[in-house]
């Protein structure tokens, strides 16, 4: 019972001095492009975030990209637009009171399936490799994304409950793939490259607008 009432106590107390939002964000990482919806929850110097993410599909390559996953990242199904992050900032105000700066941490979920061009060595009639290639879709079997990323940024007042945010930061991706196909996977499909687990360096840059709920 104890446990009941201090638990109750401190949700009482901390929602008596929180302040919640939402927010709406362009976001670039590397694996793709998404709008960001998200559920703020800001206390002392402290602000929780969780939030879906809608990826944006981009346009098929032209050229061979040799870094794998790098913004090649695709929706073929519903389902697969949306991803899901949680995050952390630590603020800090600065003196002028319409600006603070915080430092962030991001954690981002998603799972689906990549979609490229490569070039394909050309076979002669007689099944011999030439000097010619070929443009050749890959579309790979189902993948597990996750990224975590450190970084910092700043919001800036433009009115009494709204901001701008931006922010930016580096981390690492972690890439698990399956096999796992739809209708969507290539006829031709050779397996994932890599196969089966990788992680690489990445990146962040995030801008928006958050809406602060006013405190009653």
């Amino acid at each position: 019972m104890k446990y009941f009432l201090l638990s109750s106590f401190l949700f009482i107390s901390l929602n008596t001095i929180a302040q919640h939002g939402v927010s709406l964000n362009y976001t670039t990482n590397y694996i793709g492009h998404d709008i960001d919806l998200n559920y703020n929850y800001k206390f002392k110097k402290s602000k929780i975030i969780l939030g879906i993410s809608v990826l944006l599909n981009r346009d098929w390559v032209n050229n061979p990209n040799w870094e794998a996953y790098y913004k090649i990242f695709h929706s073929f199904d519903f389902i697969d637009r949306f991803g899901y992050k949680v995050g952390y900032n630590y603020l800090i105000p600065l003196k002028n009171k319409k600006t603070t700066f915080y430092a962030s941490y991001d954690l981002r979920y998603r799972y689906g399936q990549t979609r490229n061009i490569i070039p394909i060595v050309k076979l002669d009639s007689l099944g011999n490799r030439t000097n010619q290639f070929i443009m050749e879709e890959l579309v790979s079997t189902k993948i597990h994304a996750f990224s975590n990323i450190i970084g910092c940024g700043f919001s800036t007042n433009l009115s009494d409950n709204i901001f701008v945010n931006v922010r930016g930061g580096v981390g690492f991706d972690t890439f698990y793939t399956t096999q796992v196909r739809n209708k969507y996977t290539s006829a031709n499909f050779r397996g994932n490259i890599p196969p089966l687990s990788f992680f690489n360096l990445s990146y962040l840059f995030s801008i928006g607008l958050n809406y602060q709920f006013p405190i009653k």
